[in-house]
């Protein structure tokens, strides 16, 4: 798999400049849209700050990658694909949540941009949906991107429910993205079995009704152990149930699905299995009783790791 050309050129200039040059581009972003306050990227770029002046660069390895991270986002839009209406976005959210957990604006939108740069470097054009209740973003004109980061397990399957019902509101075929990295209960090495849990979990969230849901991709990326990178662990299951409306073909979906993640056609997506469990036979909802039913049932059965 061959690096984007927008890798090639941030390497470089990373080379040159180090540090200097993460440190000046989110500076330059706070400073353009004034933001303030002391949560979200104000925070990690005091923080950063800190850690340059202490000089404990070792300790702090992963908070420095993360950064690092927000800082390519800033300049993927800014100088590479020149997105103001991205930027605009990023700046209405990046004030607000700390570093990690599902309820942070700040990362949950960087996430947003991380996938939509994936799709833009294989030559995709993502559309910001801004619509209360709606997905993400589309793709071409033909298809819905959900993104979620959940942190426990049964957000999973709450991620799903809801991304299901946001793809129908927009009445655009979709699929959901959930990263895993902060997710509980997860490892590098016990992975492989995990991911099938998850998949697992994510199926009974689907549903017996046709949707247009068409699937989730899961994705981890181990930072503790620094053996991987975006998209190098993923996992992708296509809903039994998903419908189609207007000229789009799954098949199609599934090849930019997976040219976005692999830079080639090799993302194999699973097929969604039956499974009996109280309730199934209904369509799930996050009401007490289906979340009492998940618990109990669904991830004592399917989660061994919990």
């Amino acid at each position: 798999m061959n690096r984007p050309k927008s890798i090639e050129q941030w390497s470089n200039l990373l080379w040159n400049k180090k540090m200097n040059l993460v440190v000046d581009i989110i500076d330059a972003f706070i400073k353009e849209y004034q933001l303030t306050g002391s949560n979200g990227i104000v925070e990690q770029h005091d923080l950063i700050n800190s850690i340059i002046r202490k000089k404990s660069f070792m300790e702090n390895r992963l908070i420095i990658e993360r950064y690092a991270e927000t800082a390519y986002m800033i300049w993927f839009f800014t100088e590479y694909e020149k997105r103001r209406d991205v930027l605009d976005e990023a700046a209405k959210q990046f004030s607000n949540g700390s570093d990690d957990g599902d309820g942070s604006p700040f990362r949950n939108f960087e996430y947003q941009c991380h996938i939509a740069i994936r799709f833009i470097e294989e030559g995709y054009i993502p559309k910001l949906i801004e619509l209360e209740g709606c997905p993400d973003f589309e793709i071409n004109g033909m298809f819905t991107i959900e993104c979620k980061r959940p942190t426990k397990v049964e957000g999973i399957f709450k991620g799903v429910l809801k991304s299901k019902k946001q793809i129908e509101i927009y009445q655009k075929p979709g699929f959901v993205f959930i990263n895993i990295d902060d997710l509980n209960g997860f490892d590098f090495l016990s992975i492989d079995k995990k991911f099938k849990d998850l998949l697992k979990i994510s199926n009974y969230a689907f549903g017996r009704t046709k949707s247009l849901l068409c699937g989730a991709v899961i994705e981890y990326v181990d930072n503790v152990n620094n053996t991987s990178h975006a998209g190098a662990y993923t996992r992708s299951l296509l809903n039994r149930y998903y419908k189609m409306n207007g000229n789009v073909d799954i098949n199609e979906i599934k090849m930019i699905i997976s040219m976005a993640l692999n830079g080639d056609s090799s993302l194999v997506f699973h097929k969604s299995r039956f499974f009996k469990c109280m309730n199934y036979d209904k369509e799930w909802d996050k009401n007490k009783t289906d979340m009492d039913s998940f618990n109990k049932i669904i991830l004592k059965r399917h989660w061994h790791g919990a």
